[in-house]
């Protein structure tokens, strides 16, 4: 079983009377892949092989969206939990340069979990 703290809208951990919430299973699952999304590669110090190569790959001007497509799915189907990825879509919006994704995945507990709609805004040069 995977726990995890739940986290507010705002990324602030979830307090309930003064303690931290916990979540189980799929939700938990959904929070450690966004916690994934927002981790840069190289950002942590006990493993910079670890993140997501947005410097590299997709804080660049035109970024390759196959390229793309990849590093996004990877982070969804190498989270501990998810064992298959049901559904995944990327958009890339050249006028102002964003890039929007969803995807459903499957949890090893059998559960759908569903996440993306977030936008990663590209750097303008």
């Amino acid at each position: 079983m995977i726990v995890s703290f739940l986290e507010t809208a705002d990324h602030d951990f979830d307090l309930e009377d003064g303690n931290l919430v916990l979540c189980r299973d799929a939700r938990a699952i959904a929070a450690h892949i966004e916690t994934r999304f927002r981790f840069f590669l190289g950002e942590w110090f006990l493993d910079v092989r670890e993140g997501v190569p947005y410097y590299e790959d997709i804080l660049v001007k035109n970024p390759d969206i196959g390229v793309l497509r990849q590093i996004l799915r990877y982070v969804v189907v190498t989270t501990p939990g998810v064992t298959d990825i049901t559904a995944f879509s990327l958009e890339y919006e050249p006028s102002t340069r964003t890039v929007s994704y969803s995807f459903n995945a499957t949890a090893d507990t059998g559960e759908e979990i569903t996440g993306g709609n977030a936008f990663i805004v590209l750097k303008k040069d």
